[in-house]
């Protein structure tokens, strides 16, 4: 009965995105939802993958992932959850796009929860789904420990170290961010209904293959991954697109295939968070000017869009948390305007969580722009 609904919900899903969505269905597609809540470090319960559960190495790791993720829970997801039912327009309708994401998807499910789909955008690899039938022991062991690494300035911190990220998905099995973005799936209770690569071609045309485990899919264009989910108790699926992609302004404008079959998806409710300041240089002005033409709103830290230019245009921002200066390395990114601006409105309202580059809720700006006109 799980297998026969399953494949049912996603074979719905497939059919409300029409034609270009029907990719030929995965080889024991009722095993994905298990490989991501293996790699998450919960249970299987009866499935085929249950034998790995014994390992010792998987064992460990899932204590020490269950540690972390649970003060993840408590001190950021919860108050987030809160905060944003509270102070967030439901806006279920509304893609919600992440350029410079890497592979962080618990924080836009969090905060921008239940929406129809997950756009996003970084450089990082798109890597496999792994086939731990074919993983000897030894490679089983690094790969956990390769996931515990990579997972372990996320689950302190809330955010990927891109230096560290790169080295730690050079682990083999572990070559990119598919299995992260499955265990964030599987951790925030999703069941995992498919995995479908994706291909965008040079003319913006969507090409899709059926993702098996282990198996490398060949195409022509921008690579990507479709995560096909469904929330608890909710017959509605959704997904995750995830694309490799550099964001510089010389890509955008040699892949404008590609940037207008994401365009044609907006207008999007966009998510910037730790995005290393990457939109205060020249180099990056195309993805600024393609955010705030394709955004009905813009959910940030101060590591996106710089707020002279959200006033430029004259955007509503509504501000919470505090301002205060950028961590060391980004220090020649302090924005005075915006400081200005914390100092003397008298509608700056608290933020409950950490957000951005700061660890302390206290110390952590977030803004809402809303386009004028809304």
């Amino acid at each position: 009965m799980r297998i026969l609904l399953a494949l049912g919900a996603a074979w719905l899903a497939v059919l409300a995105l029409g034609p270009a969505a029907m990719a030929e269905p995965m080889d024991g597609a009722e095993q994905v939802d298990d490989i991501a809540r293996l790699m998450a470090g919960l249970s299987t319960e009866d499935s085929a993958l249950a034998r790995f559960e014994q390992r010792r190495s998987w064992v460990e790791y899932g204590q020490a992932i269950d540690g972390r993720w649970q003060k993840l829970e408590s001190r950021q997801l919860t108050p987030m959850r809160a905060w944003s039912a509270r102070k967030l327009a439901g806006d279920p309708g509304r893609e919600v796009f992440y350029p410079f994401s890497g592979p962080d998807l618990v924080n836009p499910m969090t905060i921008l929860r239940d929406r129809k789909a997950y756009v996003l955008l970084s450089l990082e690899p798109v890597g496999l789904l792994p086939d731990f039938a074919a993983f000897d022991e030894p490679s089983f062991d690094a790969f956990f420990a390769g996931m515990r690494q990579s997972l372990s300035s996320a689950l302190k911190w809330d955010f990927f170290q891109t230096k560290e990220l790169r080295r730690d998905l050079a682990v083999p099995g572990l070559e990119g961010v598919l299995p992260l973005l499955l265990f964030f799936a599987a951790r925030d209770g999703q069941q995992v209904l498919g995995v479908q690569y994706l291909f965008v071609r040079p003319d913006g045309t969507l090409h899709e293959v059926a993702a098996r485990p282990g198996e490398a899919p060949a195409g022509e264009g921008v690579p990507g991954v479709r995560i096909t989910l469904r929330s608890p108790g909710s017959e509605a699926v959704r997904f995750v697109d995830y694309f490799s992609v550099d964001l510089s302004s010389h890509s955008l404008d040699t892949r404008q295939g590609f940037f207008s079959f994401v365009s044609r998806r907006g207008p999007f409710t966009t998510y910037l968070k730790a995005a290393s300041y990457l939109m205060f240089k020249p180099k990056y002005a195309a993805i600024e000017r393609f955010v705030l033409d394709h955004s009905r709103q813009v959910l940030q830290d101060d590591s996106g869009v710089p707020f002279a230019e959200l006033q430029r245009r004259g955007w509503k921002l509504e501000l919470y948390g505090s301002y205060a200066r950028p961590i060391r390395l980004f220090a020649d990114r302090y924005q005075e305007d915006l400081a200005e601006a914390y100092r003397t409105r008298t509608d700056v309202s608290p933020l409950p969580f950490a957000t951005g580059y700061k660890i302390r809720a206290d110390e952590s700006t977030l803004m809402l722009a809303t386009r004028p006109g809304g």
